[in-house]
């Protein structure tokens, strides 16, 4: 699964005892991009497989899902506003870059995690993964497939096993 995400990064950067508009800078910046929620394939091994030949029925466990680190948008993402003080104008002349993004994009890739893992994006993911590896299970001729998801390290001890596909479709 992949989600697109727009947030925005609000920064102030004052200095003590000077009015804004001798000295300061604001930087508003709108920041774009995506974040795949990804299930690794590579470390499946035969122990990942339970299959009762008799009941043509298999449950297969997986790795859990995890979220990739964000793509940023370059094309899309960019400064919405940038108030900046006089000195800081001025000073300017003087830097080969004075008003460069890029210290503003990792603080964007990081506001962008945050905005997928507050967001349904691993359920999303895991619902998808089930249904496709169902789906190929069936057409090897399993009449019952069940997908489960290891816990992930951050999960809590009590929380609730994945659906299964049936009860996805239910």
């Amino acid at each position: 699964a992949q989600g697109q995400y727009e947030v925005t990064i609000d920064i102030e950067q004052d200095v003590k005892w000077m009015p804004d508009w001798i000295a300061g800078e604001r930087v508003q910046f709108v920041a774009v991009g995506t974040v795949d929620a990804v299930v690794d394939f590579g470390r499946l091994t035969e122990a990942s497989f339970q299959v009762d030949g008799l009941a043509k029925s298999v449950v297969v466990t997986l790795d859990p899902v995890r979220l990739a680190a964000p793509v940023l948008d370059l094309e899309t993402s960019h400064v919405m506003n940038r108030d900046r003080g006089l000195l800081d104008r001025l000073g300017g002349v003087f830097d080969d870059s004075p008003t460069t993004e890029q210290w503003l994009y990792s603080l964007a890739e990081d506001k962008l995690a945050a905005a997928a893992d507050a967001t349904e994006l691993a359920a999303r993911a895991e619902q998808n993964t089930a249904s496709t590896v169902t789906a190929m299970l069936q057409a090897l001729g399993f009449d019952r497939v069940e997908v489960r998801f290891q816990a992930s390290p951050s999960s809590t001890p009590d929380s609730t096993p994945a659906a299964t596909p049936d009860q996805i479709a239910g």
